[in-house]
């Protein structure tokens, strides 16, 4: 019973680093602590093949650089807002989420994914057949007290 949970584990461990496009053994060391921004520099390093160090640069250069965030950027509140019904923005929030990186990049992030929403309905229909199945077994179970 043990080696079936070791395997069981291990397939969820290659399951999820497929599904960051990420080795398992990489995937292994975001659990391990090693910190999530080290991890997200290095797998944009390899996509761009430039060393994370680059990478780290860039993004605290943009940082320093930036203004954000101004008067006109989003609160998490209307990110969360506008993400819901789809667009409902002042004119003047709508053209500044359209000039603004950081605020852009933000409803982007809230947005699910294509890929995330079908991981989501599959996992939703496994657990609602199994949930019948259980059902099913339970209706079809006879009674402890029965006499048979």
């Amino acid at each position: 019973m043990r080696i079936d949970y070791w395997k069981k584990i291990a397939r969820l461990v290659g399951r999820e680093a497929e599904r960051q496009n990420l080795p398992p053994e990489q995937f292994l060391d975001g659990l391990r602590g090693r910190p999530k921004y080290i991890v997200a520099a290095e797998k944009i390093a390899a996509e761009r093949g430039i060393t994370s160090d680059e990478v780290l640069y860039e993004q605290s250069e943009r940082i320093r650089k930036s203004h954000y965030p101004t008067e006109l950027c989003l609160d998490p509140d209307e990110v969360e807002e506008y993400v819901a019904q789809s667009g409902a923005l002042t004119r003047e929030k709508a053209e500044h989420l359209a000039s603004c990186p950081f605020c852009s990049e933000m409803v982007d992030a809230t947005r699910p994914s294509e890929e995330k929403l079908q991981d989501e309905l599959q996992w939703l229909t496994a657990a609602a057949a199994a949930k019948q199945q259980r059902e099913s077994d339970e209706d079809l179970a006879i009674p402890e007290d029965a006499h048979i």
